[in-house]
Parts: C-alpha cells; structure tokens; sequence
C-alpha cells in the first residue's frame, strides 16, 4: 500500500509542477496515470473516473495538437470506458 501512497504523491506533484509551469500536456500525463493507479492498482472506480475524466477534459484543450495516438491516452481513454461500461452494467441490474 506504501507504494501507491508514494505514486499518488508524485503523480499529484508532477500535476502541480505541470499547471505552475502551464505545461497542459503533462498535467494530462499525470492526471492520465493517477486514474491507472485508482484504476488498477486501487480499485476505487470513482476515483479513477474523476482523474480520467480530467484528463479527457485537459486533452481537449491541448487543440492543435491530436494526442489521441499516444499511448497514455488510448490507455486513459479505454480504462474510462471500462468504468463506464461498468457503471452500465451496475445500472441496469439493479434496475431489472
């Protein structure tokens, strides 16, 4: 559990450092790798939506520049729907 600990905190001080410095790309990196922690290694789903969700946000301000072939966002992307579809699933079985 340490381990997360410490990789929430430097994801969380790159994300400060990024906005200080107005470096958009890499506030979306960290907040992208923040919601693989919850994601993955935390299993906190509302969490995790929340950082991906950001980052989502963050990368449509990045225009120009397309993103959407990099790696940390087809990540980002398709954890996001996973959570989604989840909340779906989740959704409809308590509905039926």
């Amino acid at each position: 559990m340490e381990f997360f600990g410490q990789a929430i905190d430097a994801c969380n001080l790159a994300g400060k450092l990024a906005y200080t410095s107005k470096d958009t790309e890499l506030e979306a990196i960290s907040e992208a790798e923040l919601g693989k922690i919850y994601f993955k290694g935390l299993k906190n789903n509302r969490k995790a939506r929340s950082h991906l969700y950001d980052c989502m946000v963050l990368c449509n301000t990045l225009y120009p520049k397309i993103v959407t072939e990099e790696a940390w966002f087809q990540l980002a992307k398709q954890q996001l729907q996973e959570i989604r579809d989840k909340e779906a699933k989740d959704e409809a079985d308590r509905n039926s």
